[in-house]
């Protein structure tokens, strides 16, 4: 996580900090001491995650598997069990259920996003497409607009071959699991189904 201010805005961390009132000027020292008690990993950069450059060292602060097991011990929490390998999360279902809810229509990209009024985001689709299979990407060429000159291309998600098959043989399973999941969040299902 960047800990930093740039462009006169804080890194999300060091709004954190400050918010809780816990900034002042030994905050480097107490980042060095958990980092000495393995707590946390410390790097100084001279680029942000994003790739840019910046014109003073950036901290970047990384917590350890032994500074999470502490954090979960200190709030009394369980450590979550990981997912299988392959799994397909919340999110993903809820793509899945959109492109399959879309029918012949498909899901069209809006703005450079594909099922922004879902908030399925960019990585969600691109999992579904590159690593799993089950939709596939194609264009058209909208209306010509006149007063710009051009025709715009209009892009389009579908599920592929392998999409429908999957949903056919999972069958009467995922159509509960997704009607289920339309119940239990119906604000999210009205916008899914637009």
């Amino acid at each position: 996580m960047e800990y930093g201010t740039f462009y006169g805005i804080h890194s999300p961390l060091k709004m954190k900090i400050f918010l809780r009132k816990l900034h002042d000027e030994g905050t480097g020292s107490t980042f060095e001491a958990l980092e000495r008690c393995g707590l946390l990993t410390c790097k100084y950069t001279w680029k942000r995650k994003n790739g840019e450059q910046v014109e003073e060292r950036l901290l970047m602060v990384q917590i350890t598997k032994e500074g999470r097991k502490l954090v979960r011990s200190a709030i009394s929490a369980r450590a979550q069990k990981p997912w299988p390998v392959g799994a397909l999360r919340e999110g993903h279902w809820r793509a899945l259920a959109e492109a399959w809810k879309s029918g012949p229509e498909v899901v069209k990209a809006s703005g450079g996003w594909y099922g922004d009024d879902a908030h399925n985001g960019w990585n969600t689709w691109l999992r579904l497409k590159q690593d799993k299979a089950l939709i596939e990407e194609y264009q058209t060429w909208g209306e010509y607009i006149a007063h710009t000159g051009y025709t715009p291309q209009i892009y389009w998600l579908r599920l592929t071959k392998r999409g429908n098959s999957t949903i056919a043989t999972i069958g009467n399973a995922t159509t509960r699991c997704i009607r289920m999941w339309m119940h239990l969040n119906p604000r999210r299902a009205k916008k899914v189904s637009k």
